[in-house]
């Protein structure tokens, strides 16, 4: 559909990050843990591609943080890391139910949603070609390796139409629910086979 982004085969127009970002911050220094707080995202939950919220920290929240509360399709990027192959990975926020902030490992970043579709650019980004761009940017200290908000804003990337992007936004969504069809049944299934045996050999 887009063809492989290193070599461009159907000249999509090249640009940078930059160009499509409308606001960004990294995250709360503060650390806490309170139960009854908010959760507050740290790099553990940030995976390559999706947001793991099983084991979340909570925090509560002062006035003053308030500015790192997340909002829908917000991207949200591994600003630091003992392995440089972690260092940008990135996934896109949707929103919970419940507010959701992030501490300062990560960079929140908004881009232009009338020209980059999220699930489009979190595949993108995610791939041997986004970190490859990412790694041009990478510094490192003390063991550390980080990137700033100008190395995310200096990455290149192809932008093919924007109804292109839903295009392919709309067949990975058809994916995924044929996926979780698909764990439902087997699930239904070894459900089933337990009784079965149960019945059978008790």
């Amino acid at each position: 559909m887009f063809g492989a982004p290193d070599q461009n085969p159907l000249n999509w127009e090249i640009s940078n990050l930059g160009n499509f970002i409308e606001n960004a911050n990294n995250g709360m220094a503060r650390r806490g843990n309170d139960k009854n707080g908010k959760i507050v995202l740290r790099l553990v939950e940030l995976q390559r591609g999706f947001i793991n919220y099983s084991d979340c920290n909570r925090i509560a929240i002062k006035t003053n943080e308030e500015k790192y509360l997340l909002k829908n399709n917000d991207f949200l990027f591994a600003r630091v890391n003992g392995n440089p192959d972690n260092v940008g990975r990135c996934s896109y926020y949707k929103d919970i139910g419940e507010e959701v902030y992030h501490n300062d490992h990560i960079i929140r970043v908004h881009f232009d949603e009338n020209r980059l579709n999220e699930y489009y650019l979190n595949t993108l980004l995610n791939s041997e070609y986004g970190k490859s761009e990412f790694k041009k940017y990478i510094k490192t200290s003390a063991g550390q390796y980080t990137i700033a908000q100008d190395g995310i804003s200096s990455a290149q990337i192809p932008i093919p139409p924007i109804g292109l992007q839903n295009d392919f936004a709309s067949f990975v969504q058809q994916i995924d629910k044929s996926k979780f069809t698909a764990q439902k049944a087997l699930e239904e299934a070894e459900t089933l086979y337990k009784s079965l045996m149960q019945r059978y050999f008790a």
